[in-house]
């Protein structure tokens, strides 16, 4: 499971501190920053099962942060085709 996060974290240092402390409070968490990103997202891959969203938006609060989900959009370029076994997405 995969979640994406709009966030209000803008320093490298601090995005590195909240990914540690993220993958110590949640086991089997992964997480990691793309401050690049207008949004400076903030993804979560966990190894088992559901990730707790409102733990990570508690634990990015109790330091002053914000974290929002980000819904999933298909690209609006894209054409997906799909077959019996896979689907593939196609951009134009």
């Amino acid at each position: 499971m995969i979640e994406v996060f709009k966030t209000n974290v803008t320093k490298q240092s601090q995005a590195k501190l909240l990914a540690d402390l993220i993958c110590l409070s949640f086991t089997g968490y992964r997480a990691s920053f793309d401050l690049e990103d207008c949004d400076k997202v903030l993804r979560i891959a966990s190894d088992g099962g559901e990730i707790c969203n409102a733990g990570v938006k508690a634990l990015l609060e109790s330091f002053g942060y914000r974290a929002t989900e980000l819904e999933e959009d298909p690209a609006p370029d894209a054409t997906v085709i799909e077959t019996n076994e896979e689907a593939y997405e196609l951009r134009i």
